[in-house]
Formats: C-alpha cells, sequence, structure tokens
C-alpha cells in the first residue's frame, strides 16, 4: 500500500509536471466545511451542485460495492483516525511515508 502511495504521488507529479490539472482535496476541510468544499469542487469539474447531495440516506438507489452502507452516511468528524492506529506498524515505514509526505507537500496546490 505504501508502495502505491508513493506511486500515485510521482504520477501526480509528473501529470501536473505534463499540465494535467488535478485537484487535490483535504480530508479535514471537507468534514469543517462539507457543502462548501463538495460545491467548489462541483464548479471545478463544471457539474452542477445540488444540495440534496449532502443527504445520502435519502438516495434509494442501488450501490454495487462494499462501501454500500459507508456512502449513505453523511459526511461528518470523528470517524477518521488517521495512521493512529496503525503508529507502530507503521513505524518499520517511517523514512518512505516522510518521503511521500514531502512529494506531496511539493506539488503546487491548484484550486
Amino acid at each position: 500500500i505504501i508502495d502505491h502511495l508513493e506511486l500515485i504521488a510521482d504520477a501526480v507529479a509528473a501529470w501536473r509536471g505534463e499540465g494535467l490539472e488535478i485537484r487535490a482535496l483535504s480530508h479535514e476541510a471537507l468534514v469543517a466545511d462539507p457543502a462548501g468544499q463538495s460545491q467548489d469542487l462541483f464548479d471545478w469539474l463544471g457539474v452542477e451542485w445540488k444540495q440534496d447531495y449532502l443527504d445520502p440516506a435519502s438516495r434509494k438507489t442501488p450501490v454495487p460495492t462494499f462501501s454500500a452502507a459507508q456512502v449513505r452516511e453523511p459526511i461528518r468528524a470523528g470517524v477518521s483516525h488517521g495512521s493512529e492506529p496503525y503508529a507502530a506498524h507503521l513505524e518499520p515505514h517511517a523514512r518512505q511515508l516522510d518521503r511521500i509526505r514531502e512529494k506531496q507537500a511539493a506539488l503546487p496546490s491548484q484550486s
């Protein structure tokens, strides 16, 4: 998984270097302001925004994924604990994770 994360960071840097617009979203910002962050993303994509999108429980269409129950839940704080619960398992990979963070931080922000 960690190798895959690094591959993604490298790919995003390469794609942006070629002029592709790739938008990175902050999970913390999305949780803090779901409507604002979502509407900004929809505007960036050129897709019409509807406030109903923030009420996923009201949608009755099937969701054929393993996360079918999760996608019915609203965006809320307190669900994500990041890597905290896995800190001991991630310790052997600390250098690679630091390198990935550095690569991500070096990417120009696009909004």
